[in-house]
């Protein structure tokens, strides 16, 4: 009887040698594809969370979501709903998602990019929907989970940047504009420490540079005030309008247009500002950065304002 004739270790070799040869072939494809497919997933939630803000804005009188019109300071020791003056210590990019989120406009899941690398950056699965209360006896109201984090050194729910609810970008920018040269929302970026319109140095290391990749430079995802998005790889795409001494504007700095120093200009500024965990009726007015009454927006800057992946400087 004939015996079968099994494989040779040579041919075995030989074999597992080409399959080496594939899977290196292969597999540059295969990461690119998915690169090129987290991409677009987050192309796609920019433009889900732009579309709840218009949404949200069409029965605000077109202004953007603001926490600080949703709860305003009390008259006469009284909350009225809809009525007394903007509390601007609570516009944070904290309290502004969580509104959105406590009125679904939106989820939380929307608000971490598939391209995340930062550990400290998770989905708030917890999200306290039983805490919202219009009026609550003793305590006050409460319309939004204040216990949404955002601070990339410790915990954050938040990857995506913004434009920062204060100065005159929010009273002239902070609003369905239609504004195609007007950036409010998109990839976060590092801490650049530059002056108004004058490059600096460039952070060598920091994970922004890694969202969208190549690791060597920062790429990002930016939405419009129009709502379209583009991908950019510059710091300073042409498509912001023109600003500063050096005629460009700089998506993460205030490059001062019409002399504003601080957080104070009207070109385009994206962050997160930082805020921690914590009770929306513990935050006393004139007790952080975004309160004009005590701390006039000029005299903020982006590193005292918003949280980085990196330390600055």
């Amino acid at each position: 009887m004939q015996r079968k004739r099994g494989f040779t270790l040579i041919e075995l070799l030989v074999v597992m040698a080409i399959i080496a040869v594939l899977i290196s072939l292969l597999l540059p494809a295969l990461n690119s594809a998915r690169r090129k497919a987290r991409e677009t997933k987050d192309r796609t939630q920019l433009s889900q969370i732009h579309k709840a803000w218009f949404a949200w804005a069409s029965d605000q009188k077109g202004r953007l979501p603001t926490p600080g019109l949703v709860y305003r300071q009390q008259i006469n020791g009284v909350f009225i709903q809809g009525r007394g003056a903007e509390r601007n210590d609570l516009n944070t990019t904290a309290n502004m998602h969580s509104v959105l989120v406590a009125e679904n406009y939106y989820d939380t899941e929307i608000l971490v990019s598939p391209t995340e690398q930062n550990a400290n950056v998770i989905v708030k699965d917890d999200y306290n929907y039983a805490v919202l209360n219009p009026n609550p006896s003793g305590t006050g109201p409460i319309f939004w989970d204040p216990s949404m984090a955002a601070n990339l050194d410790s915990e954050c729910n938040i990857s995506y940047a913004s434009t920062p609810i204060m100065g005159k970008r929010q009273r002239q920018k902070w609003k369905d504009t239609g504004d195609s040269n007007f950036c409010i929302i998109g990839t976060r970026g590092p801490c650049l420490g530059w002056g108004p319109g004058a490059p600096g140095a460039v952070p060598e290391e920091d994970l922004t540079y890694e969202l969208l990749g190549p690791d060597s430079k920062w790429s990002g995802n930016l939405c419009f005030n129009d709502g379209h998005i583009n991908r950019v790889d510059t710091f300073v795409p042409d498509e912001l309008q023109a600003s500063g001494i050096q005629g460009f504007d700089c998506i993460f700095v205030n490059d001062g247009i019409g002399s504003s120093t601080g957080m104070n200009g009207l070109d385009s500024v994206i962050g997160i500002v930082r805020s921690n965990q914590g009770s929306v009726n513990a935050a006393p007015i004139g007790n952080n950065l975004l309160d004009r009454e005590s701390t006039p927006a000029e005299s903020v800057t982006e590193e005292t304002l918003f949280t980085f992946d990196a330390p600055c400087g």
